[in-house]
């Protein structure tokens, strides 16, 4: 599940158990994450451009960010704390934009009955801003949305009525008229499934999972990507027990490509979107790999599977939450752990990769918690030659007052210039 929705969960009924956080799988491994020296990175230049945890700001950023007409926009899964909200401790969740040169502004502030814990990323569609938030709507088990750059927010969709999806932690991907997205859990199986919606709210089941003793897969964790008129993504779980990449047409109809092992150095629960080049799925996976500390793979869409890399822990990096970026044939990434600096002797809070597509790879930056960036859940963006993120923690704005009330800070925006 994403961390987005394990912090924040406790505001809303029916709130699931942790599966992933902070440190526990640096343990759980049963190795030792600080073996190793200090690899050599390619010099960067890194700034936070903002620092999330202002009254009415948003808090903890997990999803990515895109551009839109030359500003960012993204999802906060706290903060926004609205009178009479269901949320009204943490705050249910903001849409901020941000400016190249750190400019923030709530956009939109979640209450809870439109809408809770956006995880997810937004998709820009005929300038209207399309997303999903994990809980909250009417039956609680999650919406879509539909947010203007002014802030006017409308309600698509709110899911939780069998045979319906619940919780989508993914964000949307359009082709042509209509969206698409995923559900983590509901469906004919309770294990997702990959939903249609068109911008005026009508949506329909395209294909549900049907799980591990299929083949199959279960609960997506992300979005879908297009390509040639089919969709593509992956699935945490099912298959032989480590996940799926798959790929859908737009009429329903489901191919497994890919299913991870699990063992022999292959990866294990792939919870980021996928990335298309030169005819070629790429992606990462949260463990598995030499050290379970997880991979980078490509794919093609013939279900030929090779992993590229295989993260060491620290200071190489470990698991990475977020998809990759293709910026001029090099593809770039953030893992939410490691990257350890000469003389630390902490475990490191999170690294950016690069990473050729012949696998070659490299530590770009490695975030110093506050007032720098920390535990980078999401992929990044680029824009005029830089490369643009949200740290899930960290940043310059007073932990104590984290309307989150996490230990770590309240997040940040970054830039990397290469």
């Amino acid at each position: 599940m994403r961390f987005g929705s394990v912090v924040s969960i406790g505001t809303m009924a029916g709130a699931l158990p942790v599966l992933a956080a902070c440190g526990a799988g640096l343990q759980a491994f049963g190795v030792n994450p600080n073996a190793g020296a200090p690899m050599a990175r390619t010099p960067a230049t890194e700034s936070v451009l903002h620092s999330f945890g202002a009254p009415g700001d948003g808090a903890l950023p997990v999803a990515g960010l895109i551009d839109a007409g030359g500003t960012m926009y993204g999802t906060t899964t706290l903060g926004g704390r609205r009178v009479g909200s269901l949320c009204s401790v943490t705050g249910c969740g903001t849409v901020f934009s941000v400016t190249p040169d750190g400019k923030e502004a709530v956009v939109y502030a979640f209450s809870g009955s439109d809408g809770a814990d956006p995880s997810a990323g937004l998709v820009d569609v005929s300038d209207v801003l399309y997303g999903t938030t994990s809980y909250g709507g009417t039956r609680g088990q999650g919406t879509v949305f539909s947010v203007t750059r002014s802030g006017k927010e409308r309600v698509l969709y709110s899911f939780g009525k069998k045979p319906d999806g619940q919780m989508p932690v993914a964000g949307l991907v359009a082709a042509g008229d209509t969206l698409y997205g995923t559900t983590f859990y509901g469906c004919a199986n309770d294990t997702g499934c990959v939903f249609s919606i068109s911008r005026s709210g009508r949506e329909k089941v395209l294909y549900s999972f049907k799980a591990d003793s299929y083949g199959d897969g279960a609960y997506p964790e992300a979005g879908l990507t297009e390509v040639g008129g089919k969709l593509y993504g992956t699935t945490g779980g099912g298959g032989s027990g480590a996940g799926t990449v798959f790929e859908i047409a737009l009429t329903g109809k489901e191919r497994v490509l890919y299913r991870f092992a699990s063992y022999g150095g292959d990866g294990r629960s792939p919870d980021s979107a996928l990335v298309a080049r030169g005819g070629t799925l790429y992606g990462t996976t949260l463990s598995g790999g030499t050290n379970n500390f997880g991979t980078v793979f490509s794919v093609t869409r013939d279900g030929k599977e090779r992993v590229l890399h295989r993260f060491h822990g620290v200071p190489d990096g470990l698991t990475p939450f977020g998809g990759l970026v293709d910026v001029g044939g090099t593809l770039y990434g953030t893992t939410w752990q490691g990257g350890m600096k000469s003389g630390e002797s902490d475990a490191g809070v999170g690294t950016i990769f690069s990473i050729a597509p012949s696998g070659k790879e490299r530590v770009v930056y490695a975030f110093a918690g506050p007032p720098d960036g920390a535990l980078v859940h999401a992929g990044l963006i680029e824009v005029n030659g830089a490369l643009y993120g949200a740290a899930s923690s960290g940043g310059a704005y007073p932990e104590k007052d984290c309307p989150a009330g996490y230990a770590d800070g309240c997040g940040a925006i970054f830039k990397l210039t290469l």
